[in-house]
């Protein structure tokens, strides 16, 4: 089956400018590629371009993962490259903590014998499992992305916003990673989940792309905060 809605998508991508030049130039191949994949074709279709469906419209989880990843693969199509640095530091003090676990466990010889070591170790592990949590809410909170800064462009962090039992996504752009000191510039955009969801699950990926494609121009072309 063709892709749903594809036509009309790229005739809006190709009619719409964008005032960013890498911008423009990657919403014409991204064009381009939905008008090539709306052909109807004799082959089979891989699972990479099978439309995305999701089972329960209920579940909000499901609906604002999607709804995610179409946002991040966007970013990646623009050009930018995603940054795993908080993911790393993240992994990183999870990976500490479970090695100082397993060591009070199994590393320092039998109890009571070893008990001052065993409260360090358990000491070391609630500071660590702390730290990750502090970490996360410093430094990443509802961001799910973050791109890696190039002289060009600064970071920009993607995070999103959706309620349990809320049909309302937002989607929240803005230069700089995300923690105490301000970003210059920010951008973000509401949108009712059932306006890119058809009632049988399928979701109108191009339909979102579109709108991710416009606040992504918007950030863009919007003034820093030192500026206005």
């Amino acid at each position: 089956a063709a892709v749903r809605g594809a036509n009309a998508t790229s005739e809006a991508m190709v009619k719409k400018g964008s005032g960013n030049s890498k911008n423009a130039a990657a919403r014409a191949a991204a064009a381009a590629a939905v008008a090539a994949a709306a052909q109807p074709s004799t082959a089979g279709k891989s699972p990479e371009e099978e439309e995305i469906r999701v089972n329960n419209l209920y579940d909000a989880g499901a609906l604002k993962a999607v709804m995610d990843d179409c946002a991040r693969q966007v970013l990646l199509d623009a050009g930018y490259d995603e940054d795993y640095s908080v993911s790393n530091m993240k992994i990183a003090l999870g990976l500490s903590a479970i090695a100082i676990a397993l060591y009070a466990q199994f590393g320092v010889g039998k109890f009571p014998g070893c008990y001052w070591t065993v409260a360090a170790c358990v000491m070391l592990y609630i500071v660590l499992t702390a730290s990750l949590q502090l970490y996360v809410y410093l430094f990443e909170s509802d961001v799910f992305m973050m791109t890696i800064p190039t002289k060009d462009s600064p970071t920009i962090s993607v995070s999103s916003q959706m309620d349990r039992y809320d049909p309302n996504y937002t989607l929240q752009l803005q230069e700089g990673k995300p923690g105490l000191k301000a970003t210059k510039k920010s951008v973000s955009k509401k949108v009712r989940v059932e306006e890119f969801f058809h009632v049988d699950g399928y979701f109108a990926e191009e339909a979102f792309r579109e709108v991710t494609w416009q606040l992504l121009d918007t950030l863009i072309d919007a003034p820093s905060k030192k500026d206005k």
